[in-house]
């Protein structure tokens, strides 16, 4: 795992006790004209995608489901997650760590990575 994946590790658990940050709730490069930002926010939302296909994050709905379905997607499990195609279906405001993820973060003691990095990384990530 690259430093970059180890502390989205950290952010995904720890997003709601950092003040200042607002992750974005879509593709962050969708609304990016800056070729450097587009391959900074694709490059992020890849290593997101590997933590997922690792099974260390997964994308939680937090909307409840109307009575027609999600239109392009589908749930893995009862506990709503988002099944996830490639690295443009992340939604960086949704991801939570599953089991596996709270267990390495807790054995490779990622409380300890600075808040400062972790808000580094999540201005990529922010709307």
């Amino acid at each position: 795992m690259t430093y970059r994946q180890i502390s989205l590790l950290a952010l995904f658990q720890r997003k709601t006790d950092l003040e200042g940050i607002h992750l974005a709730t879509s593709d962050p490069s969708i609304e990016t004209d800056d070729d450097k930002s587009i391959i900074e926010d694709i490059s992020a939302l890849q290593e997101i995608f590997q933590l997922y296909n690792l099974g260390l994050v997964a994308c939680e709905l937090v909307e409840k489901i109307n009575s027609d379905g999600w239109i392009g997607s589908s749930i893995t499990n009862s506990k709503n997650y988002l099944e996830l195609s490639d690295y443009d279906s992340v939604i960086p405001d949704q991801m939570i760590l599953t089991p596996l993820g709270k267990r390495y973060y807790s054995i490779m003691s990622l409380s300890e990575i600075s808040n400062a990095d972790l808000l580094e990384f999540a201005e990529t990530l922010s709307s």
